[in-house]
């Protein structure tokens, strides 16, 4: 079903406020800092409408509502403003790595570190043969989600298995170069608040992939350009291995 003008607006609103906040946004609030243009009323209507629809959820009865994945995936395909990777962010970035141009191991390890660093999640990189350099695992205590034990463990569980991983990998489809799976996509048990932002780089003598985990709230304005532009600079660096 297609959506309103309005509840077009509406549900940019509510992701980007979910992603930034982390609070189940309710119709006063959004009015108040949105700057939406109408009614409380008029919102908790239209709410209820993206919840019928499948792309708004209601995590308890009193509580203001949330993206589902369908609403998450509406945003990364249709939505979505990417942000410019800050200037002095990428200098920062470019001196760290061809700090260690002469050893491509060390290279990807800081590519791992810097990724978790500026994007403030979990980071992992592979290589060939079953190399994974992982930066930041503390960062996702950070985010509610991962204060449940369960889903800690199987996020850390994970780093142990490469062909998990690689599994996970396999999964993305589009031509998008940045592939995102959320949730229930990432087909794991206890990963239905995660999302895993991925993309795959190839030099001349190594191949892999750079990927940020996070909350289903990643904040894919700021960590799919940062994506791309650490992927670009280990190919860049590629020429010189």
């Amino acid at each position: 079903m297609s959506l309103t003008q309005r509840q077009w607006q509406l549900l940019k609103a509510i992701v980007e406020e979910y992603i930034e906040n982390g609070v189940p946004a309710g119709s006063v609030e959004l009015v108040n800092k949105c700057r939406l243009g109408f009614s409380p009323a008029t919102t908790r209507n239209e709410m209820n409408c993206l919840m019928r629809q499948g792309y708004l959820e209601q995590p308890h009865t009193s509580a203001g509502r949330v993206p589902a994945l369908l609403g998450y995936r509406l945003y990364l395909e249709k939505m979505l403003e990417e942000a410019a990777v800050p200037v002095l962010q990428e200098v920062a970035i470019k001196q760290q790595l061809w700090q260690e141009k002469a050893n491509p191991y060390q290279a990807l390890r800081q590519a791992a570190l810097s990724l978790s660093e500026n994007s403030q999640c979990l980071a992992m990189v592979t290589s060939d043969p079953n190399q994974v350099f992982i930066g930041g695992p503390a960062n996702i205590l950070d985010y509610d989600e991962f204060f449940d034990i369960d889903i800690t463990r199987s996020v850390l569980n994970l780093l142990d298995h490469h062909d998990l991983l690689v599994d996970l990998f396999s999964k993305a489809k589009g031509s998008n170069d940045i592939k995102v799976l959320i949730g229930s996509e990432l087909e794991l048990p206890n990963f239905e608040k995660c999302s895993l932002a991925f993309t795959s780089y190839r030099t001349g003598r190594y191949r892999g992939y750079l990927a940020v985990l996070g909350p289903c709230r990643l904040k894919y304005q700021s960590v799919l350009p940062l994506l791309r532009y650490i992927k670009n600079l280990i190919e860049d660096l590629g020429n010189l291995w």
